[in-house]
């Protein structure tokens, strides 16, 4: 959904393209990461916006 010049218009979201669900709560969406094996993506719908998150597996130095 966005606002522009006080008037709404809804869009529809093709999440499937990204990745499976995982997950949802806060407004945001938790996907798996198509192009990153075991990785996941957060979407936030109102700014669209994505975030890939690091993987569990990666070191932290």
């Amino acid at each position: 959904m966005e606002i522009e010049n006080g008037k709404m218009k809804i869009e529809e979201y093709n999440t499937t393209c990204l990745g499976t669900i995982r997950a949802a709560g806060g407004g945001l969406i938790v996907l798996d990461d198509k192009m990153k094996n075991g990785g996941l993506i957060v979407l936030n719908p109102v700014t669209k916006e994505l975030t890939a998150l690091p993987s569990g597996r990666d070191a932290i130095c």
